[in-house]
């Protein structure tokens, strides 16, 4: 990238990049930012937003974690956490393995597709975009749909878990059992795990693999 199309900033622990061209834009593929991290490097905090360009990496690991894309794309393969947040409005999320204690998943128009999920609590938002997770791991799960879609592979029985569901007009599968508009609410207490399902008029799918 030519050095007067794009301005560099560090603050502390904050490095910032701002296009200062009109030639430049950060969604163009042929203009990469390629910052490295050290192997061995022991993150307390790591921020990543991006606004129209994408987010790539191998691998990302750190205390807490937020990535956040407006238009682009977050495409990682691995993230490991304690306390990890993603969000995205109108672009795409795809990772191929998480490991967290928590896990806050944002999506507004967008899409996310994560390929295996490992964590203790689990809380996804979504508006109108579409969110698929296959081999889910977690004790506590929390589904917060409004008009989109949402499927959830849990790698585990279905009797592991209690549920609370809550439906409005759309539709909820939860292993085999269905809720539709005539089921506004429904809850079962036993189970050592729990899930939790708000859904407006979308559609939310869960699955259980064993």
């Amino acid at each position: 990238i030519p050095e007067s199309y794009i301005k560099q900033e560090q603050n502390g622990g904050k490095l910032e990049f701002e296009a200062t061209s009109k030639r430049f834009n950060f969604g163009d593929p042929k203009y990469r930012i390629v910052v490295t991290i050290p192997k061995d490097a022991e993150l307390t905090d790591l921020e990543i937003h991006s606004d129209t360009g994408s987010i790539e990496a191998a691998s990302l690991k750190a205390e807490r974690m937020e990535l956040s894309s407006d238009t682009g794309t977050i495409d990682v393969k691995e993230l490991q956490a304690a306390a990890l947040s993603l969000s995205n409005e109108t672009g795409r999320i795809k990772i191929a393995s998480i490991k967290a204690n928590s896990l806050e998943l944002d999506v507004d128009t967008g899409s996310t597709t994560i390929d295996q999920l490992d964590c203790a609590v689990l809380h996804v938002e979504s508006d109108t975009g579409s969110v698929k997770m296959n081999k889910v791991t977690a004790k506590q799960i929390t589904l917060d749909n409004d008009t989109g879609k949402m499927e959830c592979q849990i790698d585990d029985k279905q009797d592991e878990y209690g549920y609370v569901i809550e439906n409005d007009l759309g539709n909820v599968k939860f292993g085999d059992q269905h809720f539709g508009m005539d089921s506004s609410q429904s809850s079962r207490d036993q189970g050592a795990k729990l899930i939790t399902i708000s859904n407006d008029v979308g559609s939310v799918t869960v699955r259980f693999t064993k």
